[in-house]
């Protein structure tokens, strides 16, 4: 019966389709675990796989072995132990990775779904939000990596940069980097699509050759933050003749408890800050702004990728500066506070 079995399949088939799988699983799955195991199978079945098909087809000759045991234990060395490539931790790394630059990139996707849009929107709220769910943002997030000087590792190879599981955020593919020395830094660069926007972690690690050895590290977590996903609204994407009146009507669909369309949240900041400089330090997200007296406002919108909207009113009364806030994605509210206070350290 095994050898009945054997001469129907395609053991150069089997291998290679296996193979594929193995190659699809270590570069597009985010857990490390699956990857590892999967890079190390791959590395046993492309180096070993012509000795272990005649391991395999010699030992289903014989009766007291079953061939499905043999396929069971292949992966690990079935008849022959084969030693595997043995993956050296070290505790710190001798690689540092800093955040260079993150710029955001727009695109529209007509094929993309649309979204659900309650009826009871502005004819002209609903046209954008229509836009709005074609839209695709993404942060193109570019890291300088350099091997650190005091370090023992000089040269490093097949330099690849890893990144751990995030619900809030997707990443690109894992970055490799042909060779890394002390004499240049090298650039990894992610495209990153934000799910959930906010505070996140991410657990980067690398894995890099030197010496005819392979080593494996863990890096700084890379950290976001609310201020990364602050973006001025992007005017050049849509199409709107009347800048004032679409802020207004976005204001009222967050803050008017009364309209059927009502989405949103709205609070109140007290900033020690003068409003000069808020309107410099947000320059590049003001809409509207006003006369230098106690009655006029200053009127900023930021859009929170993938398809939330802040809105700010910035009122001066007395010394202090009154900030009105409206949102129609209420957990930023959570992580304003912290934002808003650093804004007023620096300012």
């Amino acid at each position: 019966m095994h050898i009945k079995f054997l001469t129907c399949v395609l053991v150069g088939l089997t291998f290679s389709e296996l193979g594929d799988l193995l190659f699809y699983m270590m570069n597009h799955y985010h857990d490390f675990d699956i990857r590892d195991q999967a890079r190390f199978l791959y590395s046993l079945l492309t180096m070993v796989s012509d000795s272990k098909e005649k391991e395999i087809i010699g030992a289903a000759v014989v009766d007291v072995m079953h061939l499905g045991e043999n396929i069971a234990d292949f992966f690990h060395g079935s008849i022959i132990q084969t030693v595997p490539a043995e993956i050296h931790i070290l505790e710190s790394s001798p690689i540092k990775c800093q955040r260079e630059n993150l710029e955001v990139v727009y695109h529209m996707d007509p094929e993309k779904t649309h979204r659900s849009i309650s009826p009871n929107l502005d004819a002209a709220l609903r046209e954008y939000f229509e836009q709005l769910s074609h839209l695709e943002t993404m942060l193109k997030c570019t890291f300088s990596a350099s091997v650190v000087e005091d370090s023992d590792y000089s040269s490093l190879v097949s330099v690849e940069f890893q990144i751990g599981e995030s619900k809030e955020l997707t990443f690109s593919e894992d970055v490799f980097l042909p060779f890394l020395d002390k004499t240049e830094p090298g650039q990894v660069e992610y495209s990153v699509t934000p799910k959930i926007p906010g505070q996140a972690t991410i657990n980067f690690r690398v894995i890099f050759g030197h010496e005819k050895s392979t080593y494996q590290c863990d890096l700084e977590p890379i950290q976001f933050e609310l201020k990364d996903f602050l973006v001025p609204f992007p005017w050049h994407v849509f199409n709107i003749a009347d800048k004032k009146a679409f802020f207004d009507l976005h204001w009222t669909k967050c803050t008017d408890t009364n309209s059927e369309a009502h989405s949103g949240v709205e609070s109140l900041k007290i900033l020690k800050c003068s409003r000069q400089s808020l309107a410099d330090l947000w320059s590049h997200a003001v809409l509207v702004k006003g006369d230098e007296n106690d009655a006029a406002a200053d009127d900023y919108f930021f859009f929170i990728p993938p398809s939330f909207h802040l809105l700010f009113h910035a009122r001066t009364h007395s010394t202090n500066l009154v900030l009105h806030i409206a949102s129609d994605y209420w957990p930023v509210l959570g992580q304003l506070d912290n934002f808003l206070d650093n804004l007023e350290f620096t300012s």
